[in-house]
């Protein structure tokens, strides 16, 4: 009996967080639809909204006219899609009309085979010298919120 009213709490307690929770799901229902109406998953969505709290947190209240993040290549960040998703997610705060820049971090590619170094952008790259698979691929998972410019305050 004990174990049921446990059990009925647990439930009722998860009801009332989804229930208000309920908005933002739908909100971010809405905005992903929008942003992508064929239903393919965008993770930049998310992603803008961890930039929007940093640039929120950071700007203080003043208006921002831009921002610059550095994403390494593995987070496989789309410039255009993530220009929109932070559009959506900015709507009605300082920084609603700021223009975002991205700026793609390379990986580092080591061949195992023949023990070339290089840079690459793609994570499922071969060796550029002996076309070997053999390789392991480092860095590429960076984020950085590297710039923000602010709008000028007019003198009065």
């Amino acid at each position: 009996m004990v174990s049921r009213l446990i059990t009925l709490a647990v439930i009722a307690v998860v009801l009332v967080v989804v229930i208000d929770s309920l908005p933002d799901i739908k909100r971010y229902l809405e905005i992903r639809d929008m942003l992508d109406p064929e239903g393919v998953d965008l993770h930049e969505y998310g992603l803008a909204e961890g930039v929007l709290a940093t640039v929120r947190q950071r700007a203080a209240g003043r208006k921002v006219a831009g921002i610059q993040v550095r994403f390494g290549v593995r987070h496989a960040v789309d410039e255009e899609s993530m220009a929109q998703a932070f559009t959506f997610v900015a709507e009605g705060t300082e920084a609603a009309s700021a223009a975002v820049t991205l700026v793609t971090v390379p990986a580092t590619l080591a061949c195992r085979d023949c023990g070339l170094t290089a840079e690459t952008t793609d994570v499922l790259a071969v060796c550029p010298a002996c076309a070997g698979e053999n390789v392991d691929i480092t860095g590429g998972d960076e984020m950085t919120l590297e710039s923000i410019t602010y709008q000028p305050v007019p003198a009065g």
